[in-house]
């Protein structure tokens, strides 16, 4: 839960698709400024400043 069942003011979740296309436009940032976009996306969506249930994430780099 968290980030995905995070709701807009209509009571729409934020979703798993949602969250992969922000994933897939932010595949060059690094971990710190992944998980700051986000969450900056998903407070922009709720339009609230802080979420209601929590939120943990968790961002790796992969080296080749």
């Amino acid at each position: 839960d968290g980030i995905i069942e995070a709701e807009n003011k209509d009571n729409v979740f934020f979703g798993i698709e949602r969250l992969s296309k922000v994933l897939e436009e932010s595949d060059d940032l690094d971990p710190p400024e992944l998980i700051e976009r986000i969450m900056t996306q998903g407070r922009i969506f709720t339009g609230r400043r802080h979420f209601i249930d929590d939120v943990t994430l968790v961002a790796m780099k992969v080296l080749k």
